[in-house]
């Protein structure tokens, strides 16, 4: 084990040229991570929208849609869908992006779908959505989603 005393006066030495080759390297693998790359914004929208499908959360899935006249149009609809379902979950999903040109992105969710409604009507379907996200003032956003494929219709 390498240690270095330090005195009044003294530096830090002791680590010689290829102590502080790996203590450099340690400092960027543990201190900085990798960093995000530009196209993980619209898949990371879309999975915490699926999770808060999932968790019933409308005000999540709402906050999520592109500010605009149709999040106002679609909100009572949205609520309506949480409302009636009294469990939602999305078996092995995959999201994969589709395309990104840094405004504008389609993400393809798949999974095996298994709900619930508060009728007492239950089922499992295939889900296979295309969603498109814009990103606005630096923030990804739902621009369109196909809603009736998550009804159970």
């Amino acid at each position: 084990m390498l240690m270095v005393k330090r005195t009044v006066g003294q530096t830090y030495r002791g680590l010689g040229r290829l102590g502080w080759v790996w203590y450099g390297l340690l400092l960027v693998v543990l201190g900085c991570g990798a960093p995000a790359t530009p196209d993980d914004g619209p898949v990371r929208l879309v999975q915490q929208v699926a999770a808060a499908w999932e968790a019933g959360d409308s005000t999540t899935i709402l906050n999520s849609i592109e500010p605009s006249a149709w999040r106002r149009e679609i909100g009572a609809e949205i609520r309506q869908y949480t409302g009636i379902i009294q469990s939602l979950a999305l078996d092995d999903p995959t999201y994969t992006l589709l395309n990104n040109d840094g405004r504008l992105a389609r993400v393809r969710l798949e999974a095996r779908l298994r709900y619930s409604l508060r009728d007492g009507r239950t089922g499992t379907q295939p889900l296979n959505l295309i969603i498109e996200t814009v990103q606005l003032d630096g923030t990804w956003y739902i621009r369109q989603l196909d809603l009736a494929q998550l009804s159970g219709q």
